[in-house]
Order: C-alpha cells, then sequence, then structure tokens
C-alpha cells in the first residue's frame, strides 16, 4: 500500500530495532510513535533509517523524563513530530484536577518544551514539525 509504518514499541527497543533492520526498507518511512527513550536509542533508529521521524509527547514535560529531555534538545528538528498519545500524557502544567485526558490541542505543550530545551522559537519547533509530517505522509497543502 506504499503507506508509512507507525511503530509504537514499549520496553523492547533492541529488539524492534533489529526486526526493522532485517525486515524494512532502509528509506521507507516510519514514524517512531510515542517516543520515550534515551537519545542513544533514537540514534540508533535515526541513523538506520534516513526518513524516520520520531513523536514526542507531553510526557516531555515531566521534570522526571531527563533522558527524554535530552533526546528533544539534540533531535535535529526535521526528524521529529509532536503528538500527544491521548487520552494519555497530560502535559505537567496543566493541572490534574482540571482534566483527566490529553487532546490534541496539547501538542503546542510538546513544541513549547522541545523549544525551550533547544532554546529556539516555538514557531521554528512547529514549521519543522509540518514539514516532517508532510513529507512523511505525503501530504500536500
Amino acid at each position: 500500500m506504499n503507506k508509512p509504518i507507525i511503530i509504537h514499541c514499549r520496553d523492547a527497543e533492541e529488539d524492534c530495532l533489529q526486526i526493522f533492520l532485517e525486515e524494512c526498507p532502509q528509506n521507507w518511512p516510519i514514524h517512531l510513535h510515542c517516543y520515550t527513550n534515551s537519545y542513544n536509542c533514537a540514534q540508533k533508529w535515526l541513523n538506520a533509517f534516513p526518513n524516520l521521524c520520531i513523536g514526542l509527547t507531553p510526557k516531555v514535560t515531566y521534570k522526571s523524563s531527563t533522558a527524554l529531555h535530552d533526546t528533544a534538545h539534540r533531535i535535529s528538528l526535521d526528524r521529529l513530530l509532536l503528538e500527544t498519545d491521548a487520552p494519555y500524557f497530560i502535559p505537567s502544567m496543566v493541572s490534574q484536577n482540571a482534566m483527566v485526558t490529553s487532546h490534541p490541542g496539547m501538542a503546542f505543550t510538546v513544541a513549547e518544551t522541545v523549544a525551550n530545551l533547544k532554546n529556539i522559537s516555538v514557531k521554528e519547533v512547529l514549521k519543522a514539525c509540518l514539514e516532517n509530517t508532510q513529507r512523511l505522509y505525503g501530504i500536500k497543502l
């Protein structure tokens, strides 16, 4: 069908990567969805698959997510996607009492956090992620 592959891998990154190295064409478009791991792990995927983008969620807003902060800081903007994994991962700046589920509009909090970690503007992050989404999914605006 020539569609991008979306991967949601939890606690099996090395196994998943090995399977993809064996079974997936190197240039296939891949969205590594809901990424929560270290930059070292991300770099293995990024090096192996040049058309892969990594989706970060509001988990990057959590103070305890230091490895994910490093990933957000170090990942190239042309390989980044914003997502929420709704209804999960309510951003840390939103009161758990005020909202019990996440929604797609909260992807902006991911963009803000990434911009702060990279010391760039939110507009730069949003522009890059729009371009990445269009490229990865073949969307023409």
